[in-house]
């Protein structure tokens, strides 16, 4: 079974990353916090609810911003929250 919203995310992540070379992240884990230019790529998914919010210790520096965004984009039935 798809995700919801699974392509969608994808390609919003694809359109906000800046244009380098890199190895992708292993299939199922978790992004490691990325910047685009001036956006923070990771806030930008959580905000259009097209990501869910996974705190990890001790990478917990966005984590208060990460959830005001997404409680935001639940409340607004954005992404993934519009179909739930």
């Amino acid at each position: 079974m798809r995700a919801p919203g699974g392509l969608r995310a994808l390609l919003l992540l694809l359109a906000l990353l800046p244009s380098s070379p890199g190895a992708p992240a292993a299939a199922g884990a978790p992004l490691p916090a990325v910047a685009g230019g001036e956006e923070h790529v990771n806030a930008e998914l959580v905000r259009l609810g097209s990501a869910q919010v996974m705190t990890v210790p001790p990478n917990v520096r966005h984590a208060e911003l990460f959830h005001k965004l997404a409680v935001e984009a639940r409340e607004h039935r954005r992404g993934l929250w519009a179909v739930y």
